[in-house]
C-alpha cells in the first residue's frame, strides 16, 4: 500500500523525471511504507490491503522486507512472497501493482482476483510504455520441482482490469509478459538468484494506459504446498534499438546482421556517392533512427544511423562506410620524374598492413595499402599525415601519391556484448616519429597488464616517458583511458647527473626556477617548442606552466626540469 505522503512524493518525482512511463517505480523494492518487516513496498499491495467479502480472512502477511539482494544489485533490500495453508487451502503468496480482490473461499473462485482500480491511485499504476522484453531477477524455493512461480505484466486500457478474469478479452489489454520458472533452490534456507528474460506479445487492440504486475509463488491458483517462498528483486523493462534491414539503392547492404554496426561498401565511381540513398527498418515500430551522410574525401563517405529506442536512453549507432575509385588523371606535359616515400605502419599486436614499411614511388602514382586484423580486433580507419584530415575507412584504400607520406592503420578490440565490461583505451604516442616509434595502444579490459614499449631509431636514444618515469619497456595495470609519450633525443643529449656548469634550483618547481649559469638560456616543453629563453644568470617565472616535465638548455647541456 502507499502512504498519501509517500506517493504524492513519489509522483512528483516521476513526472519531472520523466512525462511518459517507461520503467517502474520501485522496481527494486528499496522504498516500503513502514519499518516493519511486513510492511509493504511502496507502489506495491499484498493481502494486507485487499477487498471482498473474505479479505478479513486473507489479510495476515505473506510477505517479508529482505536486505540483500541480487548479485551485483545496486540497492540493498529485496521482497519475499511465501504461501501459508488456510483451512487446508494453500494460499499462495501474492504482490501486485494494483489491488487484491479475496471474494471466494475456493482458491479457484472466479471471485479470487488482482484488479486495477482507477478511482484509487494506491492501487493503480499508470503506464503509456510498450517495451519490448521484462528482465526480473527471482530466487524460488518450492516443495516440488514442478512448482512454476510466476510474474506477469499487463499492459492494458483505461479500465479496472481483473487477473485472470479478463486476460481472455483483447480488447481490454494491449500486451502481455509472462516469466515462470521452476524453483531455483532445492533448499528452503538458501538462496539461488537468476535474472529472468520474456518478451511482451502485443496481441490485444487496447491503448497503453495502466500496468499491472502480479507476482505469485504459484502461477496455479491453490497449487504448491504451505511455504514454498519467491524472491524478487529489480525489474526491469527493456526497450528495442535494433535495425532489421539497412537498404542502399533498394537493396539490403552485404553481409546485414542487426548485431553488427559497421559496414563497408564500394560503390562504381565517385558520383554514385552523391547519389546513394540509404534507408533502414527498425525492430520496434516505436524506435526513431536518424541517419546522417558525411562526405571524408572525394572518395569517401560514411553515413551514420542512430536508432533511440522508445524509452530515449537505449540507443544503437550503426555506420555505413562508402568508397569508390577516384576518375583517371587527365594526361599532362611529359616532366623529369618526381618519387616519394610511403611508410605504412600500425600497431603490430592489433593487426598487420601490406605492405609495410617504406615504399619508394613515383609522384601522383596510385597507391593501395591493405589492413588486416588480428584475432580480437576489428579494423577502424587510415590516418595520412599529411594529407587527410579525417579518418579513412576504406580497405583496401587507395589513394595518389604527391608527396612523402605516412599511413597509419588503426585498430579497435572488438565489443564483447552487451554485459557489464569495462574497456579502457591506451593511447600511446612519441615526441617525434623521425627519432623512433611506439607500441602498445589499443583498447583493453579494465584491471588488464599492459606493457608498452619505446624504441628508438639511429642516433636517438629513449629518455623517459612524459609522466617522468624511465622503465622501458613499462607494464602497468589499465584502470583509466590513458595516454603516454615516449620522449626521444640525441643520444647524449641529456645529462641530469653531471652538468656541473649548470646550477638550477628548485627542481620541482612551483612558481620560480632559478638558473647560475652564464650565457643563453632556453627552456622548452618535451616536443622542442621553446616557452622562455634569456641571459643567464635568470630567474624563470614559471608559475603559468602546467605541470609536467620540461626541457632546460644551457652551454650545449640539457636539463630535465619537473614543473609541480
Amino acid at each position: 500500500m502507499r502512504k498519501s505522503l509517500l506517493f504524492a512524493i513519489a509522483l512528483l518525482a516521476f513526472a519531472v523525471v520523466g512525462r511518459a512511463q517507461y520503467q517502474l517505480p520501485n522496481p527494486g523494492f528499496e522504498q516500503w511504507d513502514g519499518t516493519s518487516i511486513t510492511a509493504e513496498p511502496t507502489h506495491w499491495n499484498s493481502f494486507a490491503t485487499s477487498d471482498g467479502s473474505f479479505a478479513s480472512l486473507a489479510s495476515s502477511p505473506h510477505h517479508y522486507h529482505r536486505n540483500g539482494g541480487r548479485p551485483g544489485a545496486a540497492g540493498s533490500s529485496y521482497l519475499t512472497i511465501y504461501s501459508t495453508s488456510i483451512f487446508g487451502i494453500v494460499a499462495n503468496g501474492n504482490m501486485t501493482t494494483g489491488r487484491v480482490h479475496a471474494g471466494g473461499m475456493s482458491a479457484s473462485s472466479s471471485e479470487n482476483y488482482n484488479y486495477t482500480q482507477r478511482d484509487n491511485s494506491s492501487h493503480c499504476q499508470p503506464f503509456t510504455g510498450t517495451p519490448d522484453s521484462m528482465y526480473v531477477w527471482v530466487s524460488y524455493y518450492a516443495a516440488s520441482a514442478s512448482s512454476q512461480g510466476q510474474v506477469k505484466a499487463i499492459i492494458h486500457g483505461n479500465n479496472n482490469f481483473r487477473a485472470p478474469n479478463d486476460e481472455n478479452n483483447p480488447a481490454l489489454y494491449c500486451g502481455t509478459a509472462t516469466a515462470n520458472f521452476v524453483r531455483t533452490t532445492s533448499s528452503a534456507s538458501s538462496m539461488q538468484w537468476q535474472q529472468v528474460k520474456v518478451p511482451f506479445s502485443y496481441n490485444g487492440i487496447s491503448t497503453a494506459n495502466y500496468i499491472l504486475i502480479n507476482i505469485t509463488t504459484n502461477g496455479v491458483a491453490g497449487s504448491g504446498s504451505a511455504n514454498d517462498s519467491l524472491s524478487i528483486d529489480d525489474i526491469e523493462f527493456i526497450y528495442s534499438a535494433w535495425l532489421t534491414d539497412i537498404t542502399l539503392n533498394g537493396t539490403t547492404v552485404d553481409g546485414f546482421n542487426r548485431g553488427v554496426l559497421d559496414y563497408d561498401v564500394v560503390l562504381a565511381d565517385t558520383a554514385a556517392l552523391s547519389a546513394a540513398v540509404v534507408a533502414v527498418q527498425t525492430q520496434a515500430a516505436d524506435a526513431t533512427p536518424v541517419v546522417a551522410t558525411s562526405r571524408l574525401t572525394d572518395s569517401t563517405a560514411q553515413v551514420t544511423i542512430t536508432v533511440t529506442a522508445e524509452d530515449g536512453v537505449t540507443v544503437k549507432v550503426y555506420h555505413v562506410n562508402l568508397s569508390a575509385p577516384m576518375p583517371e588523371p587527365a594526361p599532362g606535359p611529359v616532366a623529369d620524374t618526381v618519387r616519394y616515400t610511403v611508410a605504412v605502419q600500425c600497431d603490430t599486436t592489433m593487426g598487420s598492413v601490406s605492405p609495410a614499411g617504406e615504399t619508394v614511388v613515383d609522384s601522383a602514382d596510385m597507391f593501395t595499402v591493405t589492413a588486416t586484423a588480428a584475432e580480437g580486433y576489428h579494423f577502424v580507419g587510415w590516418s595520412v599525415v599529411p594529407g587527410y584530415a579525417n579518418i579513412v575507412p576504406n580497405n583496401p584504400f587507395t589513394f595518389a601519391v604527391t608527396s612523402d607520406v605516412t599511413v597509419t592503420a588503426h585498430f579497435e578490440a572488438d565489443s564483447v556484448g552487451d554485459d557489464d565490461t569495462v574497456w579502457y583505451t591506451v593511447t600511446v604516442l612519441c615526441n617525434d616519429s623521425t627519432m623512433g616509434s611506439v607500441t602498445g595502444s589499443g583498447r583493453y579490459m579494465a584491471n588488464s597488464v599492459v606493457t608498452i614499449e619505446a624504441i628508438p631509431t639511429g642516433m636517438y636514444v629513449f629518455e623517459w616517458w612524459n609522466d617522468n618515469v624511465e622503465d622501458n619497456p613499462r607494464t602497468f595495470v589499465v584502470t583509466s583511458d590513458t595516454t603516454f609519450t615516449a620522449i626521444f633525443h640525441v643520444h647524449g643529449g641529456i645529462d641530469d647527473r653531471n652538468v656541473p656548469s649548470v646550477a638550477v634550483y628548485p627542481n620541482p618547481a612551483t612558481d620560480h626556477l632559478t638558473v647560475e649559469a652564464e650565457g643563453r638560456v632556453t627552456l622548452s616543453d618535451i616536443s622542442g617548442r621553446e616557452l622562455m629563453a634569456a641571459e643567464g644568470p635568470v630567474v624563470f617565472d614559471v608559475k603559468a606552466l602546467s605541470a609536467g616535465v620540461y626541457l632546460l638548455q644551457c652551454n650545449g647541456a640539457v636539463r630535465r626540469i619537473v614543473k609541480q
